[in-house]
């Protein structure tokens, strides 16, 4: 040092790029901002269309889910946080997956609902007298299968959206050492 002071040993190294802990903030506010926003397009909807604002509940609370998830998979695997970008791009993807997977969910509640319900009608109902049509009977059974069936399928579908997505290095790696023992 120029003028006789040595450089404190303690001193924690200046980083090459200084607005990477605001950009690392920045970058996790990107995604924290659409949390909000959806929170406030289902209440709006929920006011003034119900079944709309249930419909948009159904789609938006799993495909936040399921955006954090991949963000978290892709910091996990790079070892840094996406960029607001590649967030933006993750969650509006998670919203086009997360409508398949309400659909399949709602066609298994259908198809078992259905099912059941006319199984149980044409059963009979343990309460003839009072409901000759077995209609009662018919949504307790077909009702509750229906429901379970429909949450069991959504769930798996979503699940299975998430998939395990093999890191591209790990590809990289084996590729060239098949290469460097071709050479031997």
């Amino acid at each position: 040092m120029p003028d006789g002071h040595e450089p404190n040993p303690f001193r924690s190294p200046k980083t090459a790029d200084g607005a990477s802990s605001e950009g690392f903030v920045l970058s996790k506010l990107a995604f924290w901002g659409t949390v909000p926003a959806s929170i406030f397009l289902v209440a709006i909807l929920a006011w003034f269309y119900p079944g709309l604002g249930i419909v948009a509940a159904l789609i938006l609370v799993p495909a936040h889910l399921r955006a954090l998830i991949r963000f978290q998979r892709t910091a996990h695997e790079s070892g840094v946080w996406p960029p607001t970008e590649q967030q933006l791009s993750i969650f509006f993807t998670s919203v086009l997956v997360c409508v398949p997977v309400l659909l399949a969910g709602a066609a298994a509640f259908t198809v078992v609902c259905f099912a059941g319900g006319m199984a149980a009608a044409r059963i009979g109902s343990p309460w003839a007298a009072s409901d000759p049509y077995g209609f009662g009977w018919m949504l307790m059974v077909g009702g509750s299968l229906g429901t379970i069936a429909g949450i069991v399928a959504y769930g798996f579908a979503w699940w299975w959206s998430l998939g395990k997505a093999k890191p591209r290095s790990s590809d990289d790696s084996a590729t060239s050492s098949i290469q460097d023992s071709g050479r031997q």
